[in-house]
């Protein structure tokens, strides 16, 4: 969650609004899901997320702090809409999102685990 990659992400999330590709016009990309656990979440949303290490919130607490989660498209994704730049990445960055650990789908297929 470094400002650089959040900028980067919400900027071209803006590209696709521009092409007409999305109705948010500034967001920033996540997975989740209503009822699954960060595993399930994980290995449902490979191999888009491939990171070796990911962040995990929660919807409440993510609306505590004024942001918003909505659906987008398959295998749990979902945006963050955002007000235009520029952006203070403080409050998600530090607050709403647990320090980084690693991803569980990908230490599972590091290991060589069937799915």
């Amino acid at each position: 969650m470094a400002e650089e990659t959040l900028s980067a992400n919400a900027n071209d999330h803006h590209k696709d609004f521009l092409r007409g590709d999305t109705s948010v016009p500034w967001a920033i990309s996540v997975f989740s899901h209503h009822a699954k656990g960060v595993s399930a979440i994980c290995r449902k949303a490979w191999p888009v997320l491939s990171h070796g290490q990911i962040r995990v919130s929660t919807v409440g607490e993510l609306r505590g702090l004024g942001y918003d989660v909505i659906k987008d498209g398959k295998k749990g994704h979902c945006l963050i809409p955002l007000d235009p730049p520029p952006w203070d990445w403080r409050p998600l960055r530090d607050i709403g999102f647990q320090p980084a650990q690693l991803n569980p789908e990908k230490q599972r297929r590091l290991r060589g685990e069937a799915v």
